[in-house]
């Protein structure tokens, strides 16, 4: 009986500890749950900030091909032009500049001869060279162009590396302690800044040639030289012109007579000391020569 009463008792026991310890995994894989379920959301907001931050990338990186693709053409254009009416045409150059939002950038004037310096927006520059050979009388033209995309972008990444360089040189300069530092610092800083400055200035000296073409215009007047009318004499005419011609000769005659007199009563002193001269050398000259 007691051996009956003593197992009876285990087994209730072993039945509370199993119902317990089931109750202990259920609450256990029910606090896991959670757990899993924001490790994943954490991973998937850290995928999506990846994904983010690549297409961000991406669209940097073809922001920049596609500014590096963009060619830098600078172009230059001379034009000679023959005209009757130079005041006109440098009138009507001055308006087409104006009309394509261009500027003259030099004009020299004359009387028979004009040299201006036109810049015209690079997009328009096709329609201004075709207005000129239009309305005007082009005798020589010539079109160059330039392409400095290469130069253009190595300049560019010049620029960015001093840049890069000028904070980081400035940072420096923060923690500089001794004049000494702060001396070393400063030079090197003023040594960036005026090559950064020289790039600056050269990248702006570009853009204002490829934005704005270059065309050269001379131009001269026509000059209209008048054909001479040549006519044969005769008859009376010929014998009033034979009459005016040797009438003509005569004066000329006494006229030259005239001033040869003059030219001798006036220098009779002069002329007579030299004639002097001359016979005494000529008579030394015979006795030495025929000794």
């Amino acid at each position: 009986m007691k051996n009956k009463v003593l197992l009876c008792g285990l087994i209730a026991v072993s039945i509370v500890f199993s119902a317990c310890s089931a109750k202990k995994a259920a609450s256990g894989s029910s606090a896991s749950l959670p757990t899993q379920k924001a490790s994943t959301e954490n991973l998937s907001i850290k995928s999506s900030a990846n994904t983010d931050a690549a297409k961000a990338a991406g669209s940097a990186d073809n922001k920049a091909e596609g500014k590096v693709e963009e060619k830098k053409v600078i172009t230059n254009a001379s034009i000679y032009i023959v005209e009757n009416d130079l005041g006109k045409l440098s009138q009507a150059i001055h308006q087409k500049t104006q009309e394509f939002n261009g500027y003259i950038e030099s004009e020299e004037a004359f009387e028979n001869k004009i040299t201006a310096r036109v810049r015209i927006p690079a997009d328009k520059f096709d329609s201004f060279v075709a207005y000129t050979e239009k309305g005007f009388s082009v005798k020589n033209k010539s079109i160059s162009s330039e392409n400095i995309t290469d130069v253009y972008v190595d300049n560019e990444a010049r620029l960015k590396n001093l840049r890069a360089q000028e904070e980081q040189v400035l940072s420096i300069l923060k923690k500089a302690n001794t004049v000494e530092e702060v001396l070393k610092v400063q030079t090197e800083l003023y040594k960036i800044r005026g090559d950064a400055e020289a790039l600056e200035a050269r990248k702006k000296s570009w853009d204002k040639q490829v934005d704005y073409a270059t065309i050269t215009i001379s131009a001269d007047k026509n000059v209209i030289v008048e054909e001479t009318k040549k006519t044969i004499i005769g008859g009376s005419d010929f014998i009033k012109s034979i009459g005016k011609g040797f009438s003509n000769t005569s004066v000329a005659l006494i006229l030259a007579i005239e001033h040869i007199l003059i030219f001798v009563f006036s220098n009779i002193i002069v002329l007579g000391v030299l004639t002097a001269a001359g016979i005494f050398g000529y008579k030394k000259y015979k006795k030495i020569y025929k000794k």
